[in-house]
């Protein structure tokens, strides 16, 4: 949990109180540019809402614009975090998080947008975003992020074929593949999927941050900024035998603009099914076929859109802690993902991934991320110090990533 000073340990969370942090600037600003982009969504779409729902669709429209224009001025005006009032599947949850917060500040008005814990405001918007729909049907199930996502999709065709066309040469030669050419691949599919996090939606605030060229050209240029995904790594990994089954942990609504949902997951293999390029096509077909053999799944529990620190997982969720044991290898990627992890506080530079994880690891892990926030650990003697001086910006432009590795049987 969180707390203003270092206790047992455990430096405190990143928090907007700083002026001019990262994290100040990005309630400040990111996150009400967010909100403003989905109330200007929404009220493009009130004809479409009309021609389903008639007036119904008009009126659910205006409340929901409604319900958001007051949680921005909350935001905007550091305003006491309020209780979930949906009465969803995770409103009970979500309400005792901030039960636990207020009995560790003391009193309610310390819970605030500003005084508490980035990491936990940013998921609270998007929870709340979700509640101001699911309060007004009939448009309750309308996806806010639909169309950004959609359009980064399409703009980014070509690095898409790209990838699908280089696993299809991979496929053709799979056979005579050498254990170090296998592994030369590996590499490559793995560093393209890290990359990948250069276009995440919630860091540009919704402004188009498509892939366009080929992440495979592009690799050699990124090298020198990475320290030690997309599908068609998982096909890979698949196709070359070096796994069995792959699950997928996706979001069980819209979340931090670009993240996927069941009806996204489904909507991309369609999509590549049916794109005109061979190569691509047959990848979709591919992928339908993953699924539909049980070699692919695909899973969105609840705990995945709630603002805990995954070392809560084991008390706050233990079905999904329990799933996760399963595995022989978990993979968490995004920046979002590595926040969770290692808590989102202020640990020194040098503190080892596995003390960050707090005693979170129900499996060997592997955390692949692109730096957009002032969290990171594992790094040598000086290393970020370095860094601050020559770019006092490296953790949060987006230009330096890591590939962090953990396992719980070896301590390492």
């Amino acid at each position: 949990m969180a707390a203003d000073q270092t206790v047992h340990g455990v430096p405190p969370s990143l928090s907007a109180k700083v002026v001019g942090s990262f994290a100040y600037l990005t309630v400040r600003d990111r996150l009400p540019t967010i909100l403003t982009k989905v109330i200007d969504t929404i009220h493009r779409n009130k004809n479409k809402f009309f021609e389903e729902y008639g007036e119904e669709g008009i009126e659910a429209e205006k409340q929901t614009i409604s319900l958001l224009s007051k949680l921005r001025n909350e935001l905007q005006t550091d305003k006491p975090i309020l209780a979930v009032t949906d009465g969803l599947q995770d409103t009970e949850s979500w309400n005792q998080y901030l039960q636990r917060h207020q009995r560790l500040q003391g009193d309610e008005a310390s819970v605030s947008w500003f005084k508490s814990p980035w990491l936990y405001v940013e998921c609270y918007m998007y929870r709340r975003i979700q509640e101001a729909f699911w309060l007004n049907p009939p448009i309750s199930d309308y996806d806010y992020f639909d169309e950004g996502k959609t359009q980064s999709f399409f703009e980014s065709q070509q690095a898409v074929m790209t990838l699908c066309t280089y696993l299809e040469n991979i496929n053709k030669s799979m056979a005579e593949l050498s254990k170090n050419q296998l592994l030369e691949h590996f590499n490559k599919l793995l560093q393209v999927s890290l990359w990948g996090n250069k276009c995440d939606l919630s860091i540009s605030a919704g402004q188009d941050n498509s892939q366009k060229l080929s992440p495979i050209d592009s690799l050699s240029s990124l090298q020198p900024f990475i320290w030690l995904m997309t599908p068609t790594w998982y096909d890979f990994l698949v196709s070359s035998g070096l796994v069995r089954e792959v699950h997928f942990h996706g979001k069980s609504l819209p979340w931090f603009v670009s993240d996927v949902t069941a009806k996204d997951f489904q909507w991309t293999i369609r999509q590549t099914m049916a794109a005109n390029h061979k190569w691509m096509s047959k990848s979709g077909v591919q992928w339908q076929s993953y699924l539909k053999e049980g070699v692919w799944s695909y899973h969105d529990h609840p705990f995945w859109t709630q603002p805990h620190e995954f070392c809560d997982m084991a008390a706050d969720a233990p079905d999904l802690y329990a799933t996760l044991q399963g595995a022989d290898l978990v993979l968490f990627k995004g920046d979002l993902n590595y926040r969770k992890l290692t808590s989102d506080r202020e640990w020194d530079h040098t503190v080892s991934f596995g003390t960050a994880l707090r005693g979170f690891g129900p499996a060997p892990l592997c955390a692949l991320r692109t730096l957009k926030a002032n969290v990171q650990v594992g790094l040598q003697q000086g290393q970020g110090e370095k860094l601050t001086s020559q770019e006092p910006d490296w953790m949060t432009s987006g230009k330096y990533a890591v590939i962090q590795f953990y396992s719980p049987k070896s301590e390492q």
